[in-house]
Protein backbone atom coordinates (compact mmCIF):
# COMPACT_ATOMS: atom_id res chain seq x y z
CA UNK A 1 0.00 0.00 0.00
CA UNK A 2 1.34 3.40 -0.99
CA UNK A 3 -0.26 6.60 0.28
CA UNK A 4 0.41 10.12 -0.89
CA UNK A 5 -0.65 13.13 1.15
CA UNK A 6 -0.51 16.75 -0.02
CA UNK A 7 -0.57 18.80 3.20
CA UNK A 8 -1.26 22.17 1.53
CA UNK A 9 -4.59 20.93 0.14
CA UNK A 10 -5.34 17.97 2.48
CA UNK A 11 -5.48 15.58 -0.48
CA UNK A 12 -4.83 11.90 0.25
CA UNK A 13 -4.43 9.23 -2.42
CA UNK A 14 -3.70 5.56 -1.66
CA UNK A 15 -3.18 2.62 -3.97
CA UNK A 16 -1.90 -0.96 -3.89
CA UNK A 17 1.13 -2.13 -5.84
CA UNK A 18 2.28 -5.74 -6.11
CA UNK A 19 6.06 -5.63 -6.47
CA UNK A 20 8.14 -8.78 -6.79
CA UNK A 21 11.87 -9.10 -6.24
CA UNK A 22 13.85 -7.78 -9.20
CA UNK A 23 10.75 -6.18 -10.73
CA UNK A 24 10.35 -2.47 -11.45
CA UNK A 25 6.91 -0.94 -11.39
CA UNK A 26 5.84 2.45 -12.68
CA UNK A 27 2.50 4.03 -11.80
CA UNK A 28 1.06 7.18 -13.30
CA UNK A 29 -0.70 9.26 -10.66
CA UNK A 30 -2.88 12.24 -11.55
CA UNK A 31 -2.73 14.99 -8.94
CA UNK A 32 -4.51 17.79 -10.81
CA UNK A 33 -8.14 18.47 -11.62
CA UNK A 34 -10.33 21.18 -13.12
CA UNK A 35 -13.11 23.54 -12.06
CA UNK A 36 -15.85 25.07 -14.19
CA UNK A 37 -17.95 27.99 -12.95
CA UNK A 38 -21.15 28.97 -14.72
CA UNK A 39 -23.75 31.64 -14.11
CA UNK A 40 -27.24 31.67 -15.59
CA UNK A 41 -30.60 33.39 -15.28
CA UNK A 42 -34.18 32.33 -15.95
CA UNK A 43 -34.79 35.80 -17.40
CA UNK A 44 -33.19 36.04 -20.86
CA UNK A 45 -33.41 39.85 -20.79
CA UNK A 46 -30.96 40.07 -17.87
CA UNK A 47 -27.40 40.73 -18.89
CA UNK A 48 -25.34 38.49 -16.66
CA UNK A 49 -22.89 40.47 -14.54
CA UNK A 50 -19.21 39.56 -14.48
CA UNK A 51 -18.16 37.05 -11.81
CA UNK A 52 -15.07 37.63 -9.70
CA UNK A 53 -13.61 34.28 -8.66
CA UNK A 54 -11.30 33.66 -5.68
CA UNK A 55 -9.72 30.38 -4.61
CA UNK A 56 -8.34 30.48 -1.07
CA UNK A 57 -8.70 34.31 -1.16
CA UNK A 58 -6.56 34.65 -4.32
CA UNK A 59 -8.35 36.13 -7.31
CA UNK A 60 -8.06 33.91 -10.37
CA UNK A 61 -8.54 34.70 -14.01
CA UNK A 62 -10.62 31.97 -15.56
CA UNK A 63 -10.56 31.58 -19.32
CA UNK A 64 -14.25 31.09 -20.08
CA UNK A 65 -14.69 30.46 -16.33
CA UNK A 66 -12.76 27.16 -16.63
CA UNK A 67 -9.76 26.54 -14.43
CA UNK A 68 -7.49 23.66 -15.35
CA UNK A 69 -4.46 22.15 -13.68
CA UNK A 70 -5.59 22.75 -10.09
CA UNK A 71 -3.74 20.60 -7.57
CA UNK A 72 -6.15 18.10 -6.01
CA UNK A 73 -7.51 18.96 -2.58
CA UNK A 74 -9.91 21.11 -0.61
CA UNK A 75 -10.26 24.84 -1.28
CA UNK A 76 -12.41 27.81 -0.31
CA UNK A 77 -14.24 29.15 -3.39
CA UNK A 78 -15.53 32.73 -3.22
CA UNK A 79 -17.59 34.22 -6.04
CA UNK A 80 -18.52 37.91 -6.12
CA UNK A 81 -21.28 39.34 -8.26
CA UNK A 82 -21.38 43.11 -7.95
CA UNK A 83 -21.62 43.53 -4.14
CA UNK A 84 -22.90 40.05 -3.27
CA UNK A 85 -20.62 37.15 -2.41
CA UNK A 86 -20.99 33.39 -1.91
CA UNK A 87 -18.35 31.27 -0.19
CA UNK A 88 -18.22 27.48 -0.18
CA UNK A 89 -15.75 24.67 0.30
CA UNK A 90 -14.96 22.66 -2.81
CA UNK A 91 -12.95 19.51 -3.38
CA UNK A 92 -10.92 19.17 -6.55
CA UNK A 93 -10.30 15.56 -7.56
CA UNK A 94 -7.93 14.38 -10.28
CA UNK A 95 -9.52 13.51 -13.61
CA UNK A 96 -12.97 14.43 -12.26
CA UNK A 97 -14.02 17.93 -13.36
CA UNK A 98 -16.08 19.92 -10.88
CA UNK A 99 -18.83 22.22 -12.17
CA UNK A 100 -20.31 24.92 -9.91
CA UNK A 101 -23.38 26.81 -11.19
CA UNK A 102 -24.84 30.06 -9.86
CA UNK A 103 -28.33 31.34 -10.70
CA UNK A 104 -28.36 35.14 -10.98
CA UNK A 105 -31.62 36.94 -10.17
CA UNK A 106 -32.55 40.59 -9.90
CA UNK A 107 -35.26 41.64 -7.51
CA UNK A 108 -37.59 44.44 -8.48
CA UNK A 109 -36.35 47.70 -6.95
CA UNK A 110 -38.25 48.77 -3.81
CA UNK A 111 -37.51 52.44 -4.35
CA UNK A 112 -36.16 54.45 -7.26
CA UNK A 113 -32.66 53.18 -7.95
CA UNK A 114 -29.87 55.40 -6.70
CA UNK A 115 -27.30 53.88 -9.03
CA UNK A 116 -27.27 52.64 -12.58
CA UNK A 117 -26.49 48.96 -12.08
CA UNK A 118 -29.04 48.08 -9.34
CA UNK A 119 -26.35 46.12 -7.49
CA UNK A 120 -28.51 46.06 -4.34
CA UNK A 121 -31.07 44.01 -6.25
CA UNK A 122 -28.75 41.18 -7.27
CA UNK A 123 -28.81 37.78 -5.61
CA UNK A 124 -27.43 34.43 -6.53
Amino acid sequence: MISLFLPNTNYMYSFMVDIRQGQHKREKIALRGSLGIESFSDNASIKLPKLKIFIDDKEVVASGKRLKNIIAGTYSLKVLVENVQKIRQIEIRPDSPLLVRYKITRKAPQAPPDNSNNADNVSF
